[in-house]
């Protein structure tokens, strides 16, 4: 499991697939079923950075129904989150986008009302930045977000000046007025 999320990290894809496939197939013999959905999890982020979106899909909708029955409020968030990923990557597909908003509005409540800041070691950072920063844009969970973008020092390729909330160590304002 953790080899997978390592190689997945590193963008060794095949590497990642391989022992995503493995943690799943032991984790089924041995029948530990938070352990099994962990896995589960991870095998739909290894088939959506192989670019197999509709398989991913499948894999978390199917894990979807099994964390809700468990219990599990932090791998429900988790679920959330990737579907929430998994959507806004399909930037084409309007019905995507919006699911995708719903994903990350339910999320970033559960999120915010579970207290998970620093919570999962096995954040995606560049995802977990690409969520945060449109929250923000959405104007989800402001307060919320804020925090998880400050306790883990998130800021994205192309810094998004745009977005007031972002929560910037430090602000100049000049033209027409000067301040910090």
């Amino acid at each position: 499991y953790l080899a997978a999320w390592y190689y997945l990290l590193s963008k060794d894809i095949p590497r990642a697939s391989f022992h995503a496939e493995t943690a799943s197939r032991l984790v089924s013999e041995t029948g530990m079923y938070f352990t099994k959905l962990q896995c589960s999890l991870l095998v739909a982020e290894v088939l959506h950075a192989q670019g197999d979106r509709p398989k991913a899909v499948r894999q978390l909708s199917a894990v979807k129904e099994l964390i809700r029955r468990s219990g599990s409020l932090m791998l429900e968030y988790m679920c959330l989150i990737k579907e929430a990923q998994f959507s806004f990557d399909d930037e084409e597909d309007l019905e995507s986008q919006k699911l995708g908003l719903e994903a990350l509005r339910s999320s970033m409540k559960l999120g915010q009302r579970q207290g998970y800041i620093s919570l999962f070691p096995w954040w995606n950072r560049p995802t977990m930045t690409r969520i945060c920063e449109k929250a923000l844009r959405e104007r989800i969970e402001v307060s919320y977000v804020r925090e998880i973008i400050r306790k883990h020092h998130l800021v994205p390729e192309n810094p998004p000046l745009d977005i007031d909330d972002w929560p910037w160590p430090l602000r100049v304002y000049t033209l027409g007025r000067f301040e910090f």
